[in-house]
Order: structure tokens, then sequence, then C-alpha cells
């Protein structure tokens, strides 16, 4: 039946993904290319809010754009992290737009969705059924072992990503964390301490969101990187967490949007973080996909703890 469903939904996505193609912009030429240096182990792109819906072509031509250019430009990538709003209903036909342009767009890099609450619908929606549809489009289209909830984490080269997501409990509440999660997620973060590489972590809520003990589990290891989006701010903040110097909250914008602000259009369409990591250091590059150029550039040591410390 497994094998049924990832076939059918295959196959509709590419569907969906060669008639979407018809008419769609190409990448920019002349762009800033993030070459992967000899000794990068990872390299990893990620985005927020892409809010796909069938009918809203702009968004469509933007993410287009924006995956032309991640391919041309960011040469080598291994995944891209989507935090969260990836469609803007959940609805079948968004995740057929939005996995099958991926998929012919991006070929050669594993996709690791995050789910948001668009993800889920909303509240007038059947959010167990929400929530299995994110799990059958994930395993339909995944390179690595299929999911059976929203949280899930996969160990890369150099780093671990985990996928932090607010699962449903039986009362349909999706904003609380149940202990099995908490648990789960302290273990896979001691794994990451324990192999002395850095953890990803995407999550579509900001940290000042999350019940307090995911940000104790934070500051009580080494090497966190929370990536997340929702408040559709304007830009990339990068920040530290607790003033650490190995703790660090990227804050991402609406990639297929812009922002007004004093009354003048300020464009942030395209923006994401190009992460590139080798055995000592880890770069956030700040990158609009959709024009193709670095905004900033940050390098940071991997911490080690030294032995008998």
């Amino acid at each position: 039946m497994y094998r049924i469903k990832g076939f059918f939904i295959r196959v509709l996505s590419f569907i969906y993904a060669a008639a979407m193609l018809i008419g769609s912009p190409g990448r920019v030429t002349g762009g800033e290319a993030l070459p992967r240096a000899d000794n990068v182990l990872t390299s990893v792109n990620v985005i927020s809010d892409i809010h796909m819906e069938g009918n809203n072509f702009y968004r469509k031509n933007v993410y287009v754009q924006g995956m032309r250019n991640m391919r041309e430009y960011t040469p080598g990538l291994d995944a891209l992290i989507m935090c969260g709003d990836n469609t803007m209903n959940g609805q079948p036909g968004e995740y057929f737009i939005l996995n099958g342009l991926t998929s012919l767009l991006l070929p050669d890099a594993d996709v690791l969705p995050v789910c948001g609450n668009h993800d889920l619908g909303g509240s007038d929606d059947d959010l167990t059924k929400m929530r299995d549809r994110f799990i059958d489009q994930y395993n339909a289209l995944q390179k690595e072992a299929p999911i059976d909830r929203l949280w899930y984490s996969i160990e890369m080269d150099g780093c671990m990503f985990i996928s932090l997501s607010e699962d449903i409990d039986e009362a349909g509440d999706a904003l609380a964390f149940t202990d099995e999660e908490l648990r789960w997620f302290n273990a896979r973060l001691d794994a990451a301490g324990e192999a002395g590489v850095p953890t990803l972590v995407g999550c579509h809520y900001p940290l000042y969101y999350m019940d307090d003990a995911v940000r104790d589990a934070i500051t009580a290891h080494r090497n966190v990187y929370y990536f997340c989006g929702h408040m559709h701010r304007p830009g990339v903040a990068v920040h530290q967490i607790d003033g650490r110097d190995d703790l660090w909250n990227i804050d991402l914008p609406v990639f297929t949007e812009c922002k007004e602000e004093n009354g003048e259009t300020t464009w942030y369409t395209g923006y994401g973080v190009n992460v590139q990591i080798t055995a000592e250091e880890i770069t956030l590059n700040t990158y609009s996909f959709y024009a193709a150029e670095l905004i900033e550039s940050i390098t940071l040591p991997i911490i080690r703890i030294a032995s008998g410390g």
C-alpha cells in the first residue's frame, strides 16, 4: 500500500511540476557563486516560509528562480532544509508543486522539510490528517529513511540535522512538546556531542516560543545552530544564544515575499543561508537565492572540549 501511495505522489508531483515550469524564469546570469572548498564536509542551504499555493504564480516563479540559482551558484550542495510553512494550506496540490519543482530543479540534494503551522492547515482542518499527509509526502520523495512522526534526525558528514516539530497529541494540540520528544531531542544532541560534530536544528518557531525544556536542552550542549522562521521578519538575523560562541539562533524571512517599510518596498525575496561545515569551522552565508547575491558571511569555530576537561 505504501509503495503504491508513494508512486502515485511521485507521478503527480512530476506532472504538476512539469506544468508549472512552462514559462517559468531561468537562473540569474552573473550571480555570486559560493564554491564548495575541498575541505568542506557538508554544504546545506536553509530557507523558510515558502507558502507554496496552487494559484499564486508569483511565489511559484520566485521559488523556481531560487532553485535554479541554488543549483548554479551553490555547487556541491548536499541538502536543502525548509523550516516550515512550506505550503500555504497543507493541501496535496501544493505539495505536488513544491516537491515536484524541488526534485526536478535540485535533483542531487536531500530535501529535509520541517513542519510549520500552515503545513497543518488550520484550526478547521483535521490536524491528524494534515500530519499524516506531511509524513506521506516526505516518505514518497526523500532519499533518507522513512519517518513516522514529524520530528526526525539525519546524520550528515560532519554534522547532525534535527527537525524539531511540535507534534500532535490525541487532543489535536500542535503547540506542546511531549516528554518523549524532549527525551529524544536531548539524546540526539548528546549523540552529536559525542561525535564531536555541530548540530543544525530546524524548527518553524522562534526559540522564545519554545518550552523552557527545549532551550535548556540546547544550552546544555555545544555547537548548536537553531534555524527558524514564522515571524516573517525582514532579512536574516544571526545572533548568539545566551552570549555563547557555540550556540547560535538564525531567524529566516519569508522566502517568496517582499517587505514594505516606511512606505517603501524593501526586497528580501529569496533570502536564506548557505551553511558550509569543515572539521574545524562552520560558515553561515546569508544569501539571496532569488538575486544570486551574497549578503553577509560569518565563519565560526567549532568548539572542542579538551581531553580530560
